[in-house]
């Protein structure tokens, strides 16, 4: 009676109350990309692409998995970023695409998100070389 459900009437949840709506998700996404924006303006898309170590910029990971996506620049028109990921079968540099990562949900809530404890810095900080 006074369980999940409850508390979730009204405040952005779908009809059937089991999972957030649309807009609360679409709200979620925007927040994390204007974060990964705000972090990242001063690196833009191909900016480091000959730096020997270049300047990490934010950190994005899956609250529920071992993923972790260092960004070094980012575009965000295209929602299309550069950087080194760790914790798949091969950590490398490369693309990826964050609109692709927003998409990534579990149960409709967990999702990726922005690290607010990661501030700027050099990869070779972290032991990562080009």
């Amino acid at each position: 009676m006074f369980g999940f459900t409850a508390s979730c009437v009204g405040r952005g949840w779908s009809e059937d109350r089991s999972r957030p709506s649309q807009d609360v998700r679409e709200k979620d996404s925007m927040k994390l990309h204007d974060e990964i924006k705000k972090r990242c303006e001063q690196y833009p898309l191909h900016s480091q692409q000959n730096v020997a170590d270049p300047m990490l910029c934010a950190k994005l990971f899956f609250p529920l998995g071992s993923g972790a996506w260092y960004v070094a620049e980012y575009n965000p028109i295209t929602f299309e970023a550069f950087g080194y990921v760790s914790g798949m079968d091969v950590d490398e540099w490369g693309y990826f695409s964050v609109a692709e990562l927003l998409e990534v949900k579990v149960a409709g809530v967990f999702s990726i998100e922005v690290s607010l404890h990661f501030s700027s810095r050099p990869a070779s900080e972290l032991g990562i070389l080009r």
